[in-house]
């Protein structure tokens, strides 16, 4: 579309569908951009209202003027969000209107991303944060933001870095003591080998370079050095590095490895580890059924592991042994794995406290989760929140257990399913927010008509083998899930009345993918324009055509404006 200008102050914006005021916005002058930028915010800024379940706000590409939206209605009290994130152009003219924003935001924030550039320089006081009274935890690039501040509130416990290095210490350590009540600082820890000249290299590839420098504990670096070369592990810490500025052993709490470790023994010398994640192409190994010929221990405190190289490793001798080394694990994630019958049973039976479980095999009989010895039982897994069965497909479902602390499940399907059936599935999963499956081509038409009905509480819903929405499926969809915040289908075509009509009769609705081609509620209020950028009829397109043209003038009328001024 090509940006035309007019004469803003006789445009008609009131006689506007709300839909079409944000295309308007594209046929401004600059100028006219900051004199009528609430035309283009009003229905983001209304809608916010809508969403009465969120705690979060992020203040992005926002302009703001004093008694204008989106001004005067995020001022409205009725709202009190808890996590604040500050973007990408989020300006305005009079300095003053921000702090005055976010001093009434930041009554009741307690978590602030200020991890953006734009975002960052927002706050441009060193007493900036005292607006944030509340605020537990600071979320920032780099340590070396904080030197911003001199000033920190007494709630704040907790500060999160975005972006760390290992080398030497640096003056933010002696900064942060600043922090009166400061608990622990938390970061996703990229130990680099080679000095500056690595981290440079690191820096022309991403565009950013951290300033924060520590040192690592000999005995730490002794004992990674052990697992692997250090320039193929991640950590993750949570420490306050107040008293010394040195990476400890009980400062770690996160592990990735990139290699495969020289041993897996020397985990136990990491007394805080919670989690562990083992990533590398299995293929630059020799296959092997066995993970460490039968020695597996791993460390008791840990709640997570992800492993995802053991598609031919399938000794279950070496299997039982990893998860008997494990009695307080929470999270279990198999990738690219040959996990069979006797492995899942092995899990049903050891680990009953587990609440997420993630499987990607194609070799489980689904026929063992309901019908085999009761130890061995999914229904053993009472506290079980997310179940990924994503490569299984799932037979005789209407014997699913009842699992009311069940939040999410994907499947590849599911084999034919009586309605009554797929009623009673139903009834055992009373409190699901994310259904996904691959397959339910064979359950007919009242497929999803059952699911929405007895699922009142989905906020995903992915049907991964759906082209298109009939009319009773859209049926279905807006009268049943009014809390839906996401759908995916895989249909290649774009039904944009279809999309239109959905963001209209859901107001939770944020999203809707087509073939992993994403549509969101910001283009439902700019659906004209998006309408006409892709050819497609619309009633109002023809309207707002004819309108704009009668208010448009000439470079020669815009240069006549400025000699007149």
């Amino acid at each position: 579309m090509d940006t035309k200008k007019f004469k803003a102050n006789s445009f008609p914006f009131d006689s506007l569908p709300l839909e079409l005021q944000l295309m308007v916005f594209k046929y401004l002058s600059s100028k006219d951009r900051i004199n009528n930028l609430s035309f283009v915010s009003k229905s983001w800024a209304e809608n916010l209202q809508f969403f009465t379940e969120d705690y979060e706000l992020h203040l992005y590409d926002c302009y703001l003027k004093e008694e204008t939206e989106p001004y005067s209605i995020l001022m409205n009290p009725t709202r009190k969000y808890r996590f604040l994130k500050l973007g990408h152009q989020f300006t305005s003219e009079n300095p003053l209107l921000v702090s005055r924003l976010l001093s009434h935001l930041g009554k009741y924030v307690h978590i602030l991303d200020i991890s953006s550039t734009d975002g960052f320089s927002s706050l441009k006081e060193s007493n900036s944060l005292l607006m944030f009274p509340e605020l537990k935890k600071l979320i920032v690039t780099k340590m070396s933001d904080l030197m911003k501040f001199d000033i920190f509130p007494e709630s704040l416990e907790h500060i999160h870095v975005n972006q760390l290095s290992v080398m030497e210490q640096t003056k933010e350590v002696d900064h942060m003591k600043k922090i009166k009540n400061l608990r622990c600082w938390t970061s996703e820890l990229i130990q680099i080998k080679g000095g500056l000249d690595a981290l440079v290299e690191i820096a022309s590839q991403f565009g950013t370079i951290s300033t924060t420098i520590f040192n690592l504990d000999e005995k730490l670096k002794e004992l990674l050095e052990s697992l692997q070369t250090l320039d193929n592990i991640y950590l993750k810490l949570s420490t306050n590095f107040i008293d010394t500025p040195v990476v400890q052993i009980n400062d770690v709490i996160g592990i990735e490895l990139k290699e495969a470790p020289k041993s897996f023994l020397k985990f136990n010398e990491l007394p805080h580890l919670k989690s562990i994640h083992f990533r590398w192409d299995i293929n630059q190994h020799p296959e092997s059924p066995c993970y460490d010929n039968h020695e597996v221990q791993v460390c008791s405190n840990v709640e997570e592991i992800e492993i995802k190289w053991i598609r031919d490793r399938t000794c279950m001798g070496c299997f039982r042994t990893l998860i008997d080394s494990l009695p307080n694990l929470k999270k279990l994630i198999l990738l690219d794995c040959k996990f069979e019958n006797e492995h899942f049973k092995y899990v049903c039976f050891k680990l009953p406290h587990l609440k997420q479980l993630e499987v990607e095999s194609n070799q489980i009989d689904s026929q063992i989760l309901f019908n085999d010895q009761p130890q061995y039982l999914l229904e053993n897994l009472r506290t079980l929140h997310t179940l990924n069965l994503s490569e299984s497909t799932i037979s005789n479902i209407d014997k699913w257990p009842f699992m009311p602390n069940l939040k999410k499940l994907k499947l590849a399907g599911a084999s034919y399913m009586p309605e009554e059936n797929l009623k009673q599935f139903c009834r055992n999963l009373p409190n699901l927010e994310f259904f996904e499956t691959g397959d339910a081509t064979e359950s007919g038409d009242y497929f999803i008509e059952n699911l929405t009905q007895h699922l009142p509480n989905l906020k995903t819903l992915r049907l991964l083998y759906l082209m298109d929405l009939t009319q009773r499926d859209f049926t279905a969809i807006t009268s049943n899930c009014k809390k839906l915040r996401t759908l995916e289908m895989s249909s290649t075509s774009t039904y944009l009345i279809t999309e239109y009509n959905l963001f209209k009769e859901l107001s939770s609705l944020r999203k809707i993918v087509y073939d992993e081609r994403t549509f969101y509620r910001e283009d439902f209020h700019n659906m004209g324009h998006y309408l006409k950028r892709h050819g497609m009829p619309y009633d109002e397109i023809g309207a707002l055509q004819s309108v704009v043209d009668e208010y448009s003038f000439d470079d020669s009328d815009e240069n006549e404006e400025s000699d007149e001024s």
